[in-house]
């Protein structure tokens, strides 16, 4: 039976952006399939039931759409290392679905963990998880919208709690410290388990205390931004544009652009290319 071919656009070119995305929404799928193989899917006689685990680091520039489709013809794998056919077919799919991420402007990460949110709940007690090829459907992108839409609203509610939190603590503090520059430090420095405070939120406010002109100590607020910048860098990309909304003045200038360039580091997703470019401007 001849192997049916997914549809494509001849000599189409994938971007370096768009592997790299690929390799990103495969590593989230990756992630999310284990949560749940250790949740629900204890028993290693089910992984056959699974789909591969294996994190997918291939690289994946220069491939074009023709040259993927064409490793779909029907031929057996071959014992000398050459990737099956099942392989490949994959790889075209993280592609395009790398392309559609990007041309919507949606976050990976939170493409990807949408489609296991909202996952019925039935498919998953029989061992069902969500494909790949699924994830290319008008669905997949109506559950993105519903994730993003609940988690607005949770940003939103979530600032609001956190304002009150610091403000209380604040208030309980100057009752035995010196001044209120030491109550704002003691709370922000705080830990997680003590006071519920988001690394965004302690950044933005510390920020913005190393700003004001009536702070005394600035460098001490500069330090505690340092610290809680790289945490807020990823709370915030993944939904910067519903941060920017409830946040808005809080938000540092030009943060946007550093938490993405951040984000692409601590992901190992900068290009020599990109490299090059940014020494290029910096000379």
């Amino acid at each position: 039976m001849k192997r049916r071919k997914m549809p494509h656009e001849p000599g189409q070119e994938y971007s370096r952006a768009a592997a790299d995305t690929a390799v990103l929404l495969m590593n989230t799928y990756h992630d999310c399939c284990q949560r749940l193989r250790l949740s629900r899917m204890p028993n290693s006689d089910l992984a056959e039931n699974m789909v591969s685990l294996t994190r997918f680091d291939s690289d994946f520039s220069g491939l074009t759409s023709e040259k993927a489709a064409a490793c779909d013809e029907n031929v057996e794998d071959n014992p000398d290392g050459k990737p099956s056919p099942s392989v490949s077919r994959r790889k075209r799919v993280w592609l395009r679905l790398a392309q559609l991420v990007l041309d919507r402007k949606y976050d990976p990460r939170m493409f990807i963990q949408a489609q296991f949110e909202l996952w019925p709940p039935g498919r998953l007690m029989r061992y069902e998880l969500p494909q790949p090829e699924a994830f290319l459907r008008p669905e997949a992108e109506q559950n993105y919208v519903t994730a993003r839409q609940a988690l607005a609203r949770e940003i939103a509610v979530s600032f609001r709690l956190q304002r009150e939190c610091f403000e209380t603590e604040v208030a309980f503090r100057r009752g035995w410290m010196n001044s209120d520059e030491e109550a704002w430090a003691d709370v922000l420095n705080s830990s997680d388990a003590d006071i519920s405070l988001s690394a965004l939120f302690r950044y933005c406010l510390a920020t913005s205390l190393a700003s004001d002109p009536a702070v005394k100590d600035k460098a001490r607020f500069e330090r505690i931004a340092q610290r809680f910048l790289p945490a807020a860098a990823l709370q915030y990309v993944y939904a910067a544009d519903d941060y920017d909304a409830v946040y808005r003045e809080w938000i540092p200038a030009n943060f946007r652009d550093l938490a993405t360039r951040l984000y692409r580091q601590l992901h190992g997703l900068d290009t020599e290319a990109e490299q090059r470019d940014d020494e290029a401007v910096n000379d």
